[in-house]
């Protein structure tokens, strides 16, 4: 009790009776409470421990897996349900454990704990020497998933449970928690303590907070919206900088006095926000009761509507704020419901807190100290100058002198703004707290400024202190990161300094095509980083099929863009033939670089950095990239030399040795010892001219036709991994069969998790719309790019979208109202607008096809060219049918594609020696073209085509979508999927049995609704006899142009005022109310279409106010 906690859970007491248990003396004082459950023969057992001071009791539950014991705390009134689990070994016991645990929760209330002993693991980093179950786990995810269960991240240890003699690791105990819990209290922390007596780690949660220090200011986006606010930094920003300062220093002050002037006006609102929002929330809430009574009147109505906006613009900057503070690119579109906000800020503050750490061997967990141990660590890390060899490089590739006379021409005023347009807007800002939303914003008042700081930067070189500061966000590598070095640092610059990275980075990206060899496919325009796996792929396929023996050593270097050397830098870009003035820049930009470290929002101490490169500075990939162009420089020599040997290709094709993605770096080369011992030989040599490090015992050795024993013997050699096929390069699988669902598993997952149940319950349909469609731009986009997915994987990844959709989950169904098939038509031919994965796939694989003819050059042509150089008679691409691989399913989807129609000869067409995309307007190859052309080959247009309306927020458009296809909860269609109803009458005028057709059209709410939005637009009534009547009365009453556009808008709102107030009377018992729904059609009409539209609406002038 050294601890003092107030609850304690214990497994596998082993006890028959529990009174001679040693309560007392486990508990450590004499106030104690505790409910068990005893052992069945020699095993099993559950106890439960508290505080009665600290939590009142108030019932029990017991099961031989588990103890649950609900109450409060003193004090408190919320429930409290603590479940103790010992969870079984057998797996259909645990399955059914899961589901009992989730009829727990759907029968009770309150928050929920789940603690103790799982017996099961949620991913293969959680085992350690120790056999990884796939099954178990996905079953036991599913039931956190369900549940809506959270996890935090623990400390202390990686693992809970050891045994075979201290060799074998789990993660078997942890802590389950409710989302009414993680929101009270996510900062919680949870720890594993030393094993002492048992095999089992004993594991803390605390959710008491600690003060890491204060946290920097931060301009939110939503503030440009207060126009007092805007006059007030103008008048600031419109003063002239002090003149004996440099540029960059009186810069910095301008905006150091704006950040003074925001405080201020933060600190006289603050609260205000707050309480304006609660005033007018209770004046909307008794006009609301007041309609229920009685029609408003004109200037009552005018009153309702005003404080609506009002409190509807105060919603809006707060939700626009969580939307930043999340990081949610997708919410632009988005969607009005903060909780999803919410949602994410909290996970990825647990996801990312660092509540203690291992530093030095010593778990400590005190916030000074935390701090102190990061900016060490970061300090030796990068604020340490090694003495290193000069590095030759003579015979480089170099650049002209014409592009040396245009890098190191003056900055002119457009390009220090285009660079700052391109950088994005909202991304998280650094010492000075200012997002590129603000700079674009006060450009007008700004400009002068940055350009008086770039012209000082050009003549000078150099950045004044503090100018140049950074804050390291820290981003963990790994489950349960343990130490400094599990995270990865990425730096967060002021706008100073990177403004004037950027302007560098976009000169220097211009040189980059013909200066950087093909063997490096980042960062360099026309390659990609697909090409290194295509290579791969094929080069393997190959050896297996020619049966010839190869290397490939895939190389991972400890903290890469940490360790470059600025003297080695410099060294290679003079034998580039870079201009000394732009050196001297880059050396600026290196030498000025100062950081402090973020712990949980708050920083460290500050300390210069004397090595390295920043991840997060605009120019630092181009720099990595010439840097590893010395690296390849060698390779090329020791090649020219005999001391290492590449592949060689068949038919006169490239001799490959390296391939290189940034810090990513694969080996290839003929299977022989002298060729292992030279190459690690060469990278020691590189690591001492770089400071480049390769970590051997994470990098892993391939062979491809070599025996088991033969691969251990070299890699013992290297002392290095012994690597085995099929294995993953840059996020993509090599060697693997992507037809069997195994290897498809990273996409799979990443549809589950970025389209989980706690999502699904936090948006509604629209948001639902957005995020589906989102998760496509990622990682199963990256994979369509390189692999033809299976059937079954597209059918799993649709059913995992189509459930999202719906608000489903794999253990609770939920009606599907509308079939898959027309859900992913486009919006022009009826459908939602999500994409049909198949034709995705297909469209993304023929980029291939184009990027083959448009540039036969590149290295991954010439190695498709010499390993398929066989070409049947008539066929437009080369392709060795008997050479499994990547290839071949390319040529597959072509041949797919035609099937379907898509012919791709008749998609480009030769223009001389060159190849043309004829479908574009003068562009190159566009994969969402394809995917039109597939989609538009069978088009089957409805009699009536919903035409969607950009006034109205994108769930009030999906929703009419659905109502217009009879595909909504009316009664009648719940009675035919086989839903209970207790009556079939209309909820609102009581009189007929409701349908979708009745809703809208044949109820007296609904006539009375449409008769007065016809007098509101002065126009005569007419006559509807089914939805799509209504849905295209604003082009059949003679009206044109904004006001046609506008009546559609209000109809559609109408239409989503009434369904609402439908689920109103029908799910909360209220009185129905035609004034209601008259009223909030008006209100939400005149903010939506407000906010929306490209014009002021004058509604008087309009309509009938």
């Amino acid at each position: 009790m050294e601890k003092k906690v107030n609850f304690m859970c214990i497994q596998e007491t082993k006890a028959t009776d529990l009174n001679f248990l040693p309560i007392r003396q486990l508990w450590g004082i004499s106030e104690v409470r505790f409910e068990g459950v005893e052992a069945q023969g020699r095993s099993g057992g559950i106890l439960s421990l508290w505080n009665p001071s600290v939590f009142r009791f108030h019932n029990s539950l017991k099961n031989p897996n588990f103890l649950l014991i609900s109450g409060s705390l003193v004090g408190g009134q919320d429930l409290l349900n603590i479940v103790n689990v010992y969870a079984p070994q057998d797996l259909n016991c645990k399955r059914r454990l899961w589901h009992t645990f989730l009829n727990l929760m759907a029968n009770g209330s309150g928050m929920w704990v789940f603690v103790g002993d799982f017996n099961e693991v949620r991913c293969p980093e959680e085992r350690k020497f120790s056999r990884f179950n796939s099954r178990g786990a996905h079953f036991f995810n599913e039931f956190i998933a369900e549940g809506n269960l959270h996890e935090y991240g623990m400390g202390g240890s990686k693992f809970t449970f050891s045994y075979g003699k201290g060799k074998n690791f789990s993660k078997l105990d942890r802590v389950l928690v409710s989302k009414d819990f993680f929101e009270l209290w996510p900062a919680a922390t949870l720890t594993a303590m030393p094993r002492l007596w048992s095999d089992h780690s004993p594991i803390i949660l605390k959710v008491s907070k600690r003060d890491f220090g204060p946290v920097p200011f931060r301009f939110f986006s939503s503030w440009l919206k207060n126009d007092d606010l805007v006059e007030e930094i103008r008048s600031v920003l419109a003063g002239q900088a002090d003149a004996s300062l440099p540029p960059d220093l009186g810069l910095r002050d301008k905006l150091r006095k704006v950040k003074d002037v925001i405080k201020a006006w933060r600190n006289r609102n603050k609260n205000q926000g707050d309480k304006k929002i609660s005033e007018l929330t209770e004046v909307c809430n008794n006009w609301d009761r007041i309609s229920e009574d009685r029609e408003l009147q004109g200037p009552e109505l005018e009153e309702w509507i005003i404080k609506k906006e009002e409190l509807q613009k105060l919603e809006d900057f707060r939700v626009s704020d969580l939307r930043q503070k999340a990081r949610v690119k997708w919410a632009i579109e988005g969607d009005e419901n903060s909780a999803f906000f919410h949602g994410v800020i909290n996970a990825n503050m647990a996801r990312g807190r660092i509540n203690g750490i291992s530093a030095g061997g010593i778990w400590v967990e005190d916030p000074n100290q935390i701090k102190e141990a990061a900016r060490g660590f970061f300090k030796n890390l990068l604020g340490t100058r090694r003495d290193r060899p000069d590095f030759m490089c003579c015979g480089i590739n170099a650049i002209s002198n014409s592009q040396r006379e245009e890098l190191i021409q003056p900055f002119a005023r457009m390009e220090i703004k285009n660079a700052i347009w391109d950088c994005e807007g909202d991304k998280a800002p650094g010492p000075d707290g200012f997002n590129f939303s603000f700079i674009k914003f006060f450009w007008g008042e700004l400009e002068g400024d940055f350009v008086k700081m770039m012209n000082y930067f050009y003549e000078t070189g150099t950045i004044s202190q503090g100018c140049a500061s950074s804050f390291i966000h820290l981003i963990p590598k790994s489950i349960d990161a343990q130490s400094f070095g599990e995270y990865r640092p990425i730096s967060l610059l002021g706008v100073i300094s990177k403004v004037i990275s950027k302007v560098l980075a976009e000169r220097m990206k211009k040189v980059l095509k013909g200066l950087i060899s093909e063997c490096q496919m980042g960062f360099v325009a026309g390659r990609n980083i697909v090409d290194g796996p295509m290579i791969v792929n094929e080069v393997v396929s190959w050896l297996k099929y020619a049966k010839k023996k190869g290397l490939l050593f895939k190389v991972d270097f400890r903290k890469a863009y940490d360790s470059l050397d600025w003297k080695y830098i410099d060294t290679v870009l003079f034998h580039m033939n870079f201009p000394d003035k732009w050196r001297v820049w880059v050396q600026g930009v290196l030498q000025s670089a100062r950081a402090s470290v973020l712990i949980n929002g708050s920083p460290s101490k500050e300390f210069n950095c004397l090595s390295g490169v920043r991840q997060g500075d605009p120019l630092s990939p181009y720099l990595f990239v010439v840097a590893m162009e010395g690296l390849s420089w060698m390779f090329q020599k020791a090649e020219e030399q005999g001391v290492f040997h590449g592949l060689r290709l068949p038919n006169n094709g490239p001799v490959l040795s390296k391939l290189f993605y940034a810090d990513d770096a694969m080996f290839l080369g003929e299977w022989t010892d002298s060729n292992a011992l030279n190459l690690v030989r060469l990278l020691r040599v590189f690591f001492l001219v770089s400071g480049l490090k390769v970590n051997f015992h994470k990098s892993a050795l391939f062979g491809v036709n070599v025996e088991d024993g033969e691969i251990k013997r070299v890699s013992d050699l290297m002392q290095c991994l012994e690597g085995r096929l099929p294995f993953g390069y840059l996020g993509m699988m090599v060697g693997a069969n992507m037809n069997r669902r195994q290897f498809w598993e990273p996409v799979v997952e990443t549809f589950e998790r970025r389209l989980s149940r706690w999502k699904a319950n936090s948006l509604s349909f629209g948001g639902r719309i957005t995020l589906a469609k989102s998760v496509l731009e990622s990682l199963p986009s990256y994979y369509f790019s390189l692999y033809k997915a299976p059937k079954n994987v597209i059918e799993l990844l649709d059913k995992i979208r189509m459930r999202f959709l719906w608000g489903g989950s794999e253990n609770r169904k939920k009606i599907h109202w509308v079939k898959k098939e027309e859900v992913c038509k486009p919006i022009k031919n009826g459908g939602l607008g999500l994409v049909n994965l198949e034709y995705s796939n297909l469209s993304l694989l023929c980029k291939w096809i184009w990027r083959l003819k448009d540039d036969p050059n590149r290295m991954w042509c010439r190695v498709i060219e010499s390993i398929h150089k066989v070409r049947n008679r008539g066929e437009f691409l080369p392709c060795k049918v008997s050479i499994p691989g990547v290839w071949k399913n390319v040529i597959g989807a072509k041949k797919i594609l035609q099937n379907y129609g898509v012919v791709c000869e008749q998609l480009m067409e030769q223009n001389g020696s060159s190849w043309v995309w004829n479908r574009g307007l003068g562009e190159g190859f566009s994969a969402k073209q394809v995917r039109v052309l597939l989609e538009d080959r069978e088009v089957r247009q409805p009699v009536f085509l919903l035409k969607w309306s950009r006034l109205v927020p994108l769930k009030v458009n999906a929703f009419v979508w659905r109502a217009q296809r009879g595909r909504i909860g009316t009664l009648d269609n719940l009675k035919k999927r086989g839903v209970q109803v207790e009556s079939e009458v209309c909820k609102l005028c009581r009189e007929s049995n409701e349908s979708v057709t009745h809703l809208f059209t044949g109820c007296m709410f609904a006539a009375i609704l449409w008769q007065w939005v016809m007098s509101w637009f002065n126009l005569p009534n007419f006559f509807a006899f089914s939805l799509d009547d209504i849905l295209r009365a604003h082009s059949d009453v003679g009206i044109h142009g904004d006001k046609k556009e506008i009546l559609h808008g209000v109809i559609l709102t109408a239409c989503w005022c009434l369904w609402k107030e439908r689920n109103e009377v029908a799910f909360h018992g209220r009185d129905p109310n035609v004034n209601k729904v008259i009223c909030n059609t008006k209100i939400w009409c005149k903010i939506w279409l407000n906010n929306r539209s490209r014009k002021c609406i004058d509604w008087a002038k309009l309509c009938m106010v």
